[in-house]
């Protein structure tokens, strides 16, 4: 089982990159100037946070259950992993009402996300 959670390790490493770049994209197209600056650093210290808080609670969590079902085991680690999950599908449902509110925003203002007008210089070359 020491292959799975190695596999799961993976998968969660790529998501948090995915996930930096996501908030860097919503960030740059909300924020301009010193604010953008602040919410970068914000991100960074939240993400950071997080996974402390993660780390220092999740113990906590299991002690808890564990008194209050009266024994340890697979029970106990799986509620507690289901709060856990709880999280996460919270987590997800705050992503699909901001996707929601950045496309929205996006035709109300009528700004075209991610258009600079900008041509890549790489693509104009044909041959060096």
């Amino acid at each position: 089982m020491f292959w799975l959670m190695e596999f799961g390790r993976f998968v969660f490493g790529i998501g948090g990159e995915s996930l930096a770049v996501a908030q860097n994209t919503y960030a740059v197209s909300w924020f301009k100037g010193k604010e953008l600056n602040l919410v970068f650093g914000l991100q960074l210290s939240m993400a950071r946070l997080g996974s402390t808080v993660n780390m220092n609670i999740m113990g906590w969590i299991y002690s808890r259950i564990q008194g209050l079902v009266g024994f340890p085991g697979y029970t106990t680690l799986g509620i507690t992993l289901m709060i856990g999950s709880a999280t996460c599908i919270f987590s997800l449902i705050c992503a699909l009402i901001l996707g929601f509110l950045d496309k929205r925003a996006e035709r109300i203002l009528n700004k075209e996300q991610g258009k600079t007008g900008e041509l890549c210089a790489l693509c104009l070359r044909k041959s060096y």
